[in-house]
């Protein structure tokens, strides 16, 4: 009821933001996968804490939500901020949202390789050779604390 829909019926979050670095998206990745991460969730709960018609929202909401966004790069297939994005403003990185905190893609699921990496998300991917070259990395990026 609150979102607006395609012809498909497809949630279209239009006009919208990918966190505080892209002020123009459309269906950006953290909100779709927060809101996965939610009802799935939410889905797990004991039957008789839900009712049915509760069960049967929350399922036909995942149906109804468009697609993690990707992109092509160098040829591979990594996780995108939104469908569109534009006007970036900062530097966080919407697209590894869907790795850290929500879980959406990590060891133990399909597309690990979609995720592109820094520390954290290379670690909640299981990869710790690339954790560990990030984080010596960043180390060695570091300037040093003075008195």
């Amino acid at each position: 009821r609150h979102w607006e829909r395609d012809e498909e019926g497809v949630i279209h979050f239009d006009p919208a933001e990918s966190l505080e670095t892209y002020h123009q998206a459309v269906n950006p990745l953290a909100e779709i996968a927060g809101i996965q991460s939610v009802v799935k969730r939410t889905l797990t709960l004991p039957e008789h804490l839900t009712t049915c018609r509760q069960r049967q929202d929350w399922q036909r909401l995942l149906w109804e939500l468009p697609p993690i966004a990707t992109q092509q790069m160098d040829g591979q297939t990594i996780l995108a901020p939104a469908q569109f994005y534009s006007q970036k403003a900062n530097i966080e990185n919407p697209e590894l949202y869907s790795i850290f905190p929500y879980r959406g893609h990590m060891l133990g699921k399909d597309n690990l390789e979609i995720g592109q990496q820094t520390a954290v998300q290379a670690a909640m991917l299981g990869l710790t050779d690339t954790a560990s070259e990030c984080v010596s990395q960043n180390r060695a990026d570091s300037q040093p604390f003075e008195d």
